[in-house]
């Protein structure tokens, strides 16, 4: 009964003293150390919170999910290869400056349109001008030297007319002095006197007949040879005159007005613009899978994703030394009308179409192999691949039309990978670029 009353009064003293013990410094003291070990187990628990939210958000995107499911269908499948290629002419001339000197004139420019015969540029050729009028004048010289009435062939008349009277009175002569001796009027020295004179009068007729045939032969050729080269100089001055040899258009022009060019110096290139082709690159690994006559479907970055169709005209034999490919010609089927060239384009060289093929989205693929749906999960199975693209494959073997299968074989792959890689299949073959429908 006594004690209660003595923890009554002992217990007041205990609560009054620590405050007095301790003081104001005692309590911040205090509170300090505590602060002090909170603070150290704050990142602990920090570190905790942010492996938790990380599993979380992890689990979250990794876990595993219904994978989307498609089927295999049918359709057609195109197996090419693919090329670039560039618009150009079928045929392109280049003009070539045939003599030397300064181009004093110009008619064209790049683009413009062109006529056969055109003049394109003048070339100044004083030498040509003068060879053309000494031509002229030997011409004319040999023209007048060839008349009935040249100076030459007046005086063979002349003699030759002289010569017949001559020979005309020696023959009455040896015929009157050959009657004579008949009658002995005369000796047979004045006979054979007669007869001389004859002789010699006849020969120079003869002599004189041959040099107007001379004359003749003579004057003709002189003739003919100032009219060849008449024409020579006449054909070198032209030459001098630059002119189109085809209608088409202007591609390039290399000189300008007042330039100096020179023989086989090119000046301009023209080609006709309604016979467009496009010149493909192939590479040499495909150049054996390119043949005559094989279409070609040609996506022109001008028009956008619409296709033309052409075929291949020529296969250049031999390659491009430097980029290691073959120049191929594919000729358009319908060419546009507004096909320019220099236009660029991606070509595909149709090497096989398949037709009522399996087809699936390449994105289904685990290597040769799909997903098909089993139970709650999915079971690998091995297929024969055969055309491969970007977006589909071809499956040759493994699956039927209209089974169901995974759309996006890395839905289920980085879960379930097969222990050992499946005996049955076949790598398919893939091209570089194909096209699907």
């Amino acid at each position: 009964m006594r004690l209660w009353p003595r923890l009554q009064l002992q217990a007041p003293p205990v609560r009054k003293t620590l405050p007095s013990l301790a003081g104001a410094r005692g309590r911040r003291a205090f509170t300090g150390a505590g602060g002090r070990r909170g603070a150290a187990w704050l990142p602990l628990i920090v570190l905790v919170v942010l492996v938790l939210v990380g599993a979380g958000v992890a689990y979250y995107f990794l876990r595993p999910r219904p994978a989307k499911l498609v089927r295999v269908r049918t359709g057609t499948v195109v197996q090419a290869f693919y090329a670039t290629g560039t618009v150009a002419p079928n045929h392109s001339y280049t003009v070539q400056a045939k003599t030397q000197g300064n181009l004093i004139k110009m008619f064209v420019r790049r683009g413009d349109r062109v006529y056969k015969n055109q003049l394109l540029g003048v070339v100044e050729d004083w030498q040509l001008k003068f060879a053309v009028a000494s031509a002229q004048a030997a011409l004319t010289e040999a023209q007048a030297r060839a008349k009935k009435t040249a100076p030459l062939r007046q005086q063979l008349l002349a003699e030759l007319r002289e010569a017949q009277q001559q020979y005309a009175i020696a023959h009455s002569e040896l015929a009157q002095s050959q009657r004579m001796f008949q009658h002995d009027a005369a000796s047979v020295l004045d006979v054979d006197a007669a007869r001389q004179i004859n002789v010699r009068y006849a020969n120079a007729i003869a002599a004189l007949k041959a040099q107007l045939s001379d004359w003749k032969i003579s004057s003709q050729k002189k003739l003919a040879v100032a009219q060849a080269a008449l024409h020579t100089a006449q054909a070198n001055l032209a030459d001098a005159m630059v002119r189109c040899p085809i209608n088409g258009i202007v591609l390039k022009r290399y000189v300008e007005t007042q330039d100096v060019v020179h023989p086989t110096e090119d000046l301009f290139v023209v080609a006709n613009p309604q016979r467009l082709i496009m010149q493909a690159a192939v590479d040499e690994q495909d150049i054996a899978h390119a043949r005559m006559g094989q279409r070609v479907d040609m996506q022109l970055y001008a028009y956008g994703a619409k296709i033309f169709h052409g075929h291949v005209m020529e296969i250049m034999p031999t390659a491009n030394i430097v980029n290691k490919t073959f120049e191929v010609k594919v000729q358009f089927n319908h060419p546009p009308a507004t096909l320019r060239p220099g236009m660029t384009a991606q070509l595909n060289f149709i090497r096989h179409v398949y037709r009522h093929t399996l087809l699936v989205p390449a994105t289904a693929l685990d290597g040769n192999a799909l997903f098909v749906p089993q139970g709650d999960g999915y079971h690998r199975v091995p297929v024969r691949v055969g055309v491969k693209t970007l977006r589909r494959a071809q499956i040759l073997a493994g699956v039927k039309a209209g089974q169901k299968i995974v759309g996006d074989a890395r839905q289920v792959a980085r879960f379930k990978r097969p222990k050992k890689k499946p005996a049955s299949g076949r790598a398919g073959h893939t091209t570089r670029q194909n096209s699907l429908s």
